[in-house]
């Protein structure tokens, strides 16, 4: 099982793309904190998320709710069902949860995802999880007297895998 995207996708989809409806759904206490809590919804017929399995391919919409701190608006939680999962993909159901909080890089606190779980749930009962974590987060800086409108192209010298060092 694989996740593309996982981090991003979903909170452009839902914040960016305006294709979400969103309506708060009241305050709640998570882990001693309170938090406003909104649910959303994003039609399949906007092509919200596609998802591949056993050979098949559709468009599926997205149901769920996010989590924000009452204080700093710092979104907390994430989490959301595929909805309309097409039945030729043979998904009961797929389900991410995504947390976040700030991370602070060089001398600023950055609002970062800190984990990440994508579970499935085929329609034979057999469940997948995949777990995320985002640990390391480094931030990289530079300075230089470049002119305006110059491009640069960068290419890595040798391909990634999981065994090239962290940062």
């Amino acid at each position: 099982m694989m996740g593309n995207g996982l981090f991003a996708l979903g909170l452009k989809i839902i914040f960016l793309n305006n294709v979400s409806t969103i309506r708060y759904h009241g305050d709640e206490s998570t882990a001693g904190r309170r938090e406003a809590r909104y649910d959303f919804f994003v039609p399949h017929v906007v092509g919200a998320l596609l998802v591949h399995n056993a050979g098949a391919s559709g468009v599926v919409g997205m149901r769920g709710s996010f989590w924000a701190d009452l204080e700093t608006y710092d979104l907390r939680r994430l989490e959301y069902h595929a909805d309309e999962i097409p039945p030729d993909l043979l998904y009961a159901d797929i389900f991410t949860t995504i947390y976040y909080d700030r991370v602070r890089i060089g001398d600023r606190d950055v609002l970062l995802p800190q984990a990440a779980d994508l579970r499935t749930i085929q329609v034979n009962g057999e469940e997948k999880w995949n777990h995320i974590e985002f640990t390391h987060c480094q931030g990289f800086h530079t300075e230089g007297t470049l002119p305006l409108g110059l491009r640069i192209t960068v290419a890595l010298s040798a391909p990634l895998d999981d065994h090239a060092p962290v940062g």
